[in-house]
């Protein structure tokens, strides 16, 4: 696989495993207030909340960019198998189809 190639799929990867903020998004700001006018209970449970709701986050996101990352690894190794496996010993070339037709 070519450098290019390679990072390519690395930035397809990456790409593909952002996802964009929602409209109603609250900004930093907003929720440093909400925090400083909730009572000590409320500090604590949405301390509580960022403790346990990040690390899970984080890991939902770390495994759809591992997920990405294995489809664009198994892509390439089929393109490779079928090229080595193919009996004319041409290169595999992958086409778009439109209609159904190549």
């Amino acid at each position: 696989m070519s450098p290019l190639l390679l990072a390519l799929a690395v930035i397809v990867a990456v790409a593909g495993s952002v996802t964009e903020l929602s409209p109603g998004a609250r900004t930093p700001g907003q929720l440093a207030g909400r925090i400083a006018a909730a009572s000590l209970w409320g500090r604590l449970g949405w301390l509580a909340a960022v403790f346990l709701a990040a690390p899970l986050y984080a890991a939902g996101v770390a495994t759809r960019a591992a997920l990405w990352l294995a489809l664009v690894g198994l892509s390439w190794t089929a393109c490779v198998l079928i090229t080595a496996l193919a009996m004319d010993g041409r290169a595999v070339r992958l086409a778009r189809t439109t209609g159904g037709r190549a």
